[in-house]
């Protein structure tokens, strides 16, 4: 049996869509200008990377994958072609997995400064060399 979603629930989605597009890209977009405007993130060069890293993950997120669905849901059908919904279905996959290993990275780079703080300088240069 399928249940029909009220119009309630349509609403609640749409907003929770539009708050979730609003905030991803614009935050996301704001990180961006802090970093490479005016340098406001005051890290270590790894956790600086990443963080732009996510920025820019998140961005592709909310245009590629949450704008379209938005719109799916507003107009009850998808709108795109049957393409596009591979496609956004395999871009959702990659920025979240993007993410989600960003941000695990970030944790580890973190949890290394704090065992070996007087060893960060030496392996943050080489793992920057080698992830560039």
């Amino acid at each position: 049996m399928r249940l029909a979603p009220s119009r309630g629930a349509d609403a609640a989605l749409i907003i929770w869509c539009l708050l979730t597009f609003c905030f991803s890209f614009f935050g996301s977009i704001l990180t961006l200008w802090a970093t490479f405007k005016h340098n406001a993130i005051k890290l270590n060069c790894i956790s600086v990377h990443l963080i732009k890293n996510i920025a820019i993950a998140d961005i592709g997120f909310a245009v590629f994958v949450i704008a379209p669905i938005t719109l799916a849901i507003i107009t009850k059908k998808w709108v795109f072609g049957r393409t596009h919904c591979i496609i956004t279905g395999l871009l959702l996959q990659f920025f979240a997995f993007a993410d989600s290993n960003m941000i695990c990275a970030l944790s580890i780079s973190k949890l290394l400064l704090i065992v070996m703080p007087l060893q960060s300088n030496s392996w943050a240069k080489n793992w920057y060399v080698t992830g560039m």
